[in-house]
């Protein structure tokens, strides 16, 4: 007799990766994508860009926003570098969603999630469409999520970052 199947698998880590490698040809091929999503946080936060900041800290995460410089190797393009941490039990993948270059809304051009291990960090930067000489402002909602079940664990408010 063969066991039942669970109702529910999670989406194994090729699809999430075949996902957001589409979701960047989509956003190089048309240009920003506006993705818009519903808070779950009261509150935002801004910082400046002349020296490290802590920007979010929660039970699961602390967030510091580190710094921005051009992406020399990307034309229109720059990186925005946050210390990421995961302060869980368990393994975490981190995305940045609904993300503006001062009035303009781009797609984060990374194209994977930062996946984190339960108290580890990390501070691979996010490559973001724009001009970083024109640029004054970032603005972006963090998201966690379990990288084993895919449920989102928190979703920041929009958070602003002063690059200037």
């Amino acid at each position: 007799m063969k066991k039942p199947v669970e109702a529910q698998k999670k989406p194994s880590m090729f699809v999430r990766l075949m996902i957001v490698f589409l979701a960047l040809i989509v956003g190089i091929c048309i240009g920003s994508i506006v993705i818009m999503a519903g808070s779950s946080e009261p509150g935002s936060s801004t910082a400046s860009s002349s020296e490290a900041y802590v920007i979010l800290e929660n039970d699961i995460a602390k967030v510091s926003y580190e710094k921005a410089f051009e992406a020399t190797e990307i034309s229109g393009a720059f990186y925005l570098q946050l210390k990421m941490e995961n302060k869980s039990d368990r393994e975490v993948w981190v995305y940045l969603d609904s993300v503006s270059v001062d009035d303009a809304m781009v797609t984060p051009m990374s194209g994977v999630p930062t996946i984190i291990a339960p108290g580890k960090y990390s501070t691979n930067p996010f490559i973001l469409s724009g001009n970083l000489e024109d640029a004054e402002e970032v603005t972006f909602r963090i998201v966690y999520a379990d990288n084993e079940t895919s449920a989102q664990l928190f979703q920041s408010d929009y958070i602003t970052v002063s690059v200037k």
